[in-house]
């Protein structure tokens, strides 16, 4: 049994690949033809070990992602299992995978939902999943511009926008204007309360928020959640158990819908407000670390 380090990862997998990976597993999964596990938490001492996974009979695999967090800080792993055999494949570091899977799930939403003539993306956040978000859906959408709002490392993460896509990155402390302006708003933070008003939106705006995965977090308030016409997540169950922004909908709130479903039908969505909430399922890991060791598989034998 092989084991991959992120720099294999890292050189075995891009976002255009990526999200082609996650957008064939969403499409399993709404076909039924995919299982995801919901994430099991389970701590002691102030160390948490957590772990989720799939089964992928359409890939040949099933897998698990398991990893620890200690002090705030994560380490991931992903076992793969031959789904025919039940034989171990390989282990790889996830550190990378995490970043890249998570971005281009997010990738796919967008591609469905963001309109196809969006120009302004609002960013909150500097940190990795801010920056593969930017990556990913420049991917799916011309946007123009980004408008940033962060903590820290604000110029240094417009710099590096600027120079890896040629396009302005605006940082701004005007958080009012850039949630007006945004065509696409991506929230990857670890903020614990909502980071704007919603009814400062765009009728028309899609928004992903990623960054808050417990209940007691929340990084968009009810206005944004009451106002969309579309409410998109990865997995019903696991969504409602782990989205602080998803508990206590408001009345007259949007059905709560899967990727995976709109996938599997095929529809053009009404146009209006989408708010997709992710918290990170299996399915995302198993299918990306698939399309790795399938790729690390051809090259290295």
């Amino acid at each position: 049994m092989k084991l991959l380090t992120d720099a294999q990862v890292r050189s075995a997998i891009s976002i255009p690949p990526a999200i082609a990976a996650v957008r064939a597993a969403y499409l399993a999964f709404g076909q039924g033809r995919a299982a995801n596990q919901s994430r099991v938490r389970t701590a002691a001492a102030g160390s948490m070990l957590s772990t989720m996974g799939a089964v992928m009979p359409s890939l040949g695999v099933s897998g698990a992602k398991i990893y620890s967090t200690v002090e705030g800080r994560f380490r991931f792993v992903v076992v793969l299992f031959d789904a025919v055999t039940g034989a171990p494949l390989c282990t790889m570091s996830a550190d990378a995978l995490t970043e890249i899977r998570t971005a281009a799930t997010t990738a796919v939403a967008a591609d469905i939902f963001c309109r196809p003539d969006a120009r302004v993306l609002t960013v909150f956040g500097t940190g990795i999943q801010a920056r593969a978000h930017v990556r990913a859906m420049l991917q799916v959408r011309d946007f123009s511009q980004v408008l940033l709002c962060g903590i820290e490392g604000t110029e240094a993460f417009a710099r590096s926008v600027q120079a890896e896509h040629q396009i302005p990155c605006h940082v701004t402390g005007d958080t009012a204007t850039a949630v007006r302006r945004a065509d696409g708003l991506v929230t990857a933070t670890r903020a614990t309360e909502p980071l704007f008003d919603g009814r400062l939106l765009q009728d028309h705006v899609f928004v992903a928020a990623i960054g808050a995965t417990k209940p007691a977090s929340r990084e968009i308030d009810a206005a944004t959640v009451g106002r969309a016409r579309h409410l998109v997540v990865e997995e019903r169950s696991q969504a409602l158990a782990e989205s602080g922004e998803l508990a206590d909908l408001p009345a007259g709130a949007a059905e709560l819908t899967q990727l995976g479903d709109w996938l599997a039908l095929g529809h053009t969505p009404q146009p209006g407000l989408t708010v997709y909430k992710a918290v990170g399922i299996g399915l995302s890991d198993v299918a990306l670390a698939a399309a790795v060791w399938r790729q690390v598989s051809l090259t290295e034998g």
